[in-house]
């Protein structure tokens, strides 16, 4: 069996689990086919099949590898990559794997029957010369989850999986465990919340805050000065660099506030959890990379006008010194004075 084979036979078997197969469940197939002699995950075909699967096929994007939150010990489990989704039909992966459990297709209805309507979709979409989701697609889509989970754990009400599919779009049901897989990790490294499966057979999740770590705890305290301290440099470098800035820019920002490596990562999650930061990953980069942007509560507590001004002040210039940023943050100005006498127009005499 060649490579391809071999992804396509993980690519059916995720496909008959509902679209997200447990790690171990792959390893219990590969034995099972005799792809595998032994659990020691080596094969003289492939060599290091784990490496193969969990790595190789991850970084050419044709599987997404993540954890399972909420399990303990941590387990992991694969879904689909971008690339399988435009290069890989779902019908073509689940006869693969029929053949190799030596049975047809059809033999597993419900799955034969979503293969057909996906496989129709597919079609549909590329007659249309549209791109079959694309990586910044179902990040944006994944940044969307992250903001609807948040708003709702504010009323602290659990979320049904329709209710963040119906938000997502029904056109991205195939994709939605990628899409959710990557709301979960950004929900978990960045904000600090664990979305829980709380009720597997009617798929109703919970958003749970974490608490701060107590060498979270330390490493803030440490620092000698509040982390509110740094939310107009990062706001105002955010600014500067078109409204949105890479991570590691960011942490060379604090660099020059004597923040060292192990502080900046915490100081980042701290304001993102305050909802100043909101984060979304780069879908160009390998490994993944994350940028931040302007956060509900910093559109809501200062203005672009300020954060310029801040950054003016740090760097010993003018506001003016920015052309492009000074314009953008004067016409903000004058869009907040007008919202302001609309709202006095109507709700003054209140």
């Amino acid at each position: 069996m060649p490579k391809a084979g071999l992804l396509a036979l993980v690519l059916g078997h995720i496909l008959l689990n509902g679209n997200r197969a447990r790690e171990a469940s792959i390893w219990d197939l590969l034995l099972k086919v005799d792809v595998l002699d032994e659990p020691q995950r080596v094969n003289n075909l492939f060599g290091n099949t784990r490496n193969l699967l969990t790595t190789d096929f991850v970084h050419m994007r044709f599987l997404e590898y993540w954890p399972v939150y909420g399990t303990n010990p941590l387990e992991f489990e694969f879904l689909w990559g971008s690339r399988a989704h435009r290069e890989i039909t779902k019908m073509e992966a689940l006869k693969f794997v029929a053949q190799a459990h030596d049975e047809e297709p059809w033999n597993w209805p419900e799955e034969y029957n979503k293969a057909l309507e996906a496989d129709k979709a597919k079609e549909r979409s590329q007659a249309a010369g549209l791109e079959f989701w694309s990586e910044d697609t179902m990040n944006d889509k994944a940044n969307d989850l992250v903001q609807l989970a948040i708003n709702v754990t504010e009323e602290l009400l659990p979320i049904h999986q329709d209710e963040l599919l119906a938000h997502t779009g029904k056109e991205f049901e195939d994709v939605f465990p990628n899409i959710l897989s990557r709301a979960t990790l950004i929900l978990d490294l960045f904000y600090g919340f664990s979305l829980i499966e709380v009720d597997t057979s009617e798929h109703i999740y919970l958003l749970v805050q974490q608490p701060e770590s107590e060498e979270e705890q330390v490493m803030l305290e440490s620092l000698g000065r509040p982390t509110q301290e740094y939310v107009m440099p990062i706001l105002g470098l955010i600014f500067l660099m078109g409204n949105r800035v890479k991570e590691s820019n960011v942490w060379n920002l604090l660099r020059r506030f004597s923040v060292d490596v192990g502080r900046k990562h915490a100081i980042t999650c701290k304001l993102m959890r305050q909802r100043y930061l909101e984060c979304r990953p780069l879908s160009y980069s390998n490994p993944v990379e994350y940028e931040l942007l302007w956060g509900p509560r910093a559109h809501l507590e200062t203005t672009k006008m300020k954060a310029l001004e801040y950054m003016a002040r740090l760097y010993r210039k003018r506001p003016q010194d920015w052309p492009e940023q000074y314009r953008e943050a004067v016409e903000d100005e004058e869009a907040r004075a007008r919202s302001e006498a609309t709202a006095m127009f109507f709700f003054g005499a209140m």
